[in-house]
């Protein structure tokens, strides 16, 4: 697979929906397919023609999600990328928050003598640090670090397990709180605390009593506390904050509750909107920010159970917490194939996309060879396909969803076909 900058993408300008006379179509749903030939090359000097219709359909809104739906797919990271620079560059979006941890993104951000593709292993999220297509995306936010408008960049994980966590955070933190004239780095809870913590950023958590347990949800606690009541340090850097660190405290509190199954795995998704809400709040106010992540996590309603057919939602995830928090203010939008292949990011094996129920969206677009294209729901009246029961793919090529339900989990499709898995670098 080559690398972005040589990578083309046909984009057809855009097919709107809506139900049909099964005479004309024979499904009800598909009309005014509108296909172009517009190849669109990934490069800076793109005049973005191609994706008039996906920034009228963000409007003015301060929030665009983009998610994916099983992290392995090369040319839904492409476009992805693409579309960072377009709303960079056309829609005055100036923040890129990133699924990956708070702490390792904030460090990676903070070194600019060093390129952000070199440090992104190990520190960033290996699918997405270790794909080709990822690169040219790094290497374009440095080049707009020195700019009059740079295009910050962070992550919002609270699940923290990078070399840079693993080596720096517990001695930055302990270097912090003297600063700020905690005793708590030399009282005799500080060792049990670091070591158990130590081992949650190895993603090997300690077994521990209900006693070793409390003692260190209370050092954690007053660690928290301390951070709250304390005397800001004075710094220009957001990254160095009392509150940062309260997030970092609060977001590995919540690993060790999960690691000792005292909430269940979503809920981190928690810890990662209120990491959102600090950084869009306090880091950035007034800023539009582009949320990118996996759609278990960003979309409203996202199914972390892909096993089951029927959608078990609402789910309390990063997507549906947003859109409480910014209610009118944020646009979803989704990737979906309906034929191809993706790379599995637990075993880094390439699977291919089982073949849609003859009655799905997916099925009905490759029905009329549509390769590519952008569909906003917006003017969409999707009656007929709740009669016909039109579904769509939602998680991992895995789990449906009845199409009729679109509106409650993005706003807007990307569909390219086929999927293609990622060029995986890093192995």
């Amino acid at each position: 697979m080559k690398l972005l900058a040589e990578f083309f993408l046909p984009l057809s300008i855009i097919f709107s929906l809506s139900p049909l006379n099964a005479a004309n179509d024979g499904n009800g749903i598909l009309q005014n397919v509108e296909e172009g030939n517009i190849k669109t090359s990934f490069t800076n000097n793109d005049d973005y023609a191609d994706l008039a219709s996906f920034g009228e359909a963000i409007g003015d809104k301060r929030f665009v999600v983009l998610d994916e739906a099983t992290h392995g797919e090369g040319n839904v990271f492409a476009l992805k990328a693409r579309l960072v620079k377009y709303l960079y560059e056309k829609k005055e979006f100036d923040v890129f928050l990133i699924e990956s941890a708070l702490y390792d993104v904030s460090r990676v951000w903070m070194n600019d003598k060093a390129p952000i593709a070199n440090q992104a292993p190990g520190n960033i999220f290996y699918m997405y640090a270790n794909s080709a297509e990822m690169q040219p995306l790094f290497n374009y936010i440095d080049t707009k670090r020195t700019s009059n408008r740079p295009l910050q960049f962070a992550g919002f994980d609270n699940r923290h397990s990078g070399s840079l966590s693993n080596s720096a955070l517990l001695p930055n933190l302990k270097a912090f709180l003297k600063k700020t004239d905690s005793n708590l780095p030399s009282s005799q809870v500080w060792a049990q605390f670091t070591a158990i913590t130590a081992d949650l950023l190895k993603g090997k958590p300690s077994p521990a009593s209900d006693a070793e347990q409390k003692q260190y949800f209370a050092t954690a606690s007053k660690i928290a506390s301390f951070l709250s009541a304390a005397t800001q340090l004075q710094t220009n850097n957001h990254f160095k904050s009392n509150a940062f660190w309260y997030r970092i405290i609060k977001s590995i509190t919540r690993m060790a509750e999960v690691a000792w199954g005292l909430q269940t795995v979503p809920d981190h998704d928690l810890e990662m909107i209120q990491n959102i809400e600090w950084l869009m709040k306090e880091v950035y106010p007034g800023k539009k920010a582009i949320v990118w992540g996996h759609y278990v996590h960003v979309a409203p309603n996202g199914n972390p159970d892909h096993s089951t057919v029927a959608m078990p939602g609402p789910v309390r995830n990063v997507g549906t917490e947003l859109k409480k928090i910014w209610p009118d203010d944020v646009y979803y939008t989704h990737f979906g194939s309906g034929t191809g292949a993706f790379t599995n990011f637990i075993t880094l094996e390439t699977e291919n996309i089982t073949a849609p129920s003859t009655s799905s969206l997916e099925a009905l677009l490759n029905k009329k060879s549509i390769t590519s294209a952008f569909i906003d729901t917006s003017n969409l009246d999707l009656k007929k396909a709740t009669a016909e029961g039109t579904t769509m793919w939602t998680y991992d090529y895995a789990a449906q969803a009845p199409l009729a339900d679109w509106k409650n989990h993005w706003d807007g499709m990307f569909f390219l076909n086929p999927a293609v898995p990622v060029d995986y670098i890093g192995r």
